[in-house]
């Protein structure tokens, strides 16, 4: 929700289900909303031709979450965010964030994403991301997907991926809705 042309309001969820092998005839299995959180952006500056915009973030997750995915605290996100256009056709977004769940130690989280755009309202995508903290790194992960925007304040996403590099490797499918209210004319 655009507030004015730098401040936007969002909030998110993730309804999951999964299931993880334990042995190999012993199989586990988990849904409910998995991610539930309320964020404030704000756009330093938008990006103009091939200088990247960025954006600050903060995230606050809410204690909705439904059973194994509940932790006792929610967590806290600071991030940062840039987009920059590489070609006519070429974009690329990345996202620094540090998550606090409660421990004295945060994680580190990074995401890289390369679109491609097929037209005014279709584009393709493929990203990279993975978590550090001071005791593990995750395995990294890779995911693809394509984005249409239906007008100027809806889009639909859908996009699959994994952790390949596991012994026991997961993977999910996901899909969603974007949409952008406007308080006033004008207003991005």
């Amino acid at each position: 929700m655009g507030v004015s042309n730098k401040v936007e309001l969002s909030i998110a969820g993730n309804y999951t289900s999964q299931s993880y092998t334990i042995t190999p005839l012993n199989y586990g299995y988990n849904d409910g909303f998995s991610n539930a959180l309320a964020a404030v952006r704000v756009n330093l500056c938008k990006k103009k031709g091939y200088l990247p915009g960025v954006g600050v973030q903060y995230d606050m997750g809410l204690n909705l979450l439904s059973g194994d995915f509940r932790g006792k605290i929610p967590n806290s996100i600071f991030g940062v965010a840039t987009a920059q256009k590489i070609s006519e056709k070429f974009g690329l977004v990345t996202n620094s964030r540090f998550i606090w769940n409660g421990s004295n130690q945060p994680s580190y989280e990074y995401v890289i994403n390369l679109s491609y755009a097929l037209g005014d309202k279709f584009s393709l995508f493929v990203e990279h991301f993975e978590t550090v903290s001071k005791n593990s790194i995750d395995n990294p992960q890779f995911d693809a997907g394509f984005a249409f925007l239906l007008n100027n304040d809806i889009q639909l996403d859908m996009f699959g991926g994994g952790d390949f590099f596991n012994q026991n490797p997961t993977w999910f499918i996901s899909a969603g809705i974007s949409t952008r209210i406007k308080f006033k004319e004008g207003s991005q």
